[in-house]
């Protein structure tokens, strides 16, 4: 009856263990597999997203998400932290975006001066 006790618990740390791989790599690979949702641009849709200025870059992330821009706003706040510099913030306005751009592209265009006026 130990031994049994045993061998199960070796498999249920077996099993978390290679689920915590795949899910970490994953993740990981969402990260910097930086490919727009849109596979062309004829099949692209543009969304018009507005960012306020109480709203950090994980509500910009679940924004982005909601409107279909992005695939995961954990992955973008992330992305967001490794592709800008230090203190580089959302900048409050309106913004027409496309599913075809990048999330590299997404980031440029929201911490960048030019703007859609609302």
């Amino acid at each position: 009856m130990k031994g049994l006790l045993k061998f199960t618990v070796k498999i249920v740390l077996i099993l978390t263990f290679a689920l915590m791989c795949f899910f970490g790599y994953r993740f990981c690979y969402m990260i910097f597999d930086t490919s727009p949702l849109a596979a062309s641009e004829e099949t692209a849709e543009e969304v018009t997203v507005r960012f306020d200025f109480s709203m950090s870059v994980k509500d910009v992330g679940r924004v982005l998400e909601n409107s279909g821009l992005i695939e995961n706003a954990s992955v973008f706040t992330v992305q967001f932290k490794l592709f800008t510099v230090k203190g580089t913030s959302v900048i409050p306005g309106t913004y027409t975006l496309s599913s075809y751009m990048t999330p590299e592209e997404i980031i440029e265009t929201i911490t960048t001066e030019t703007k859609e006026e609302s």
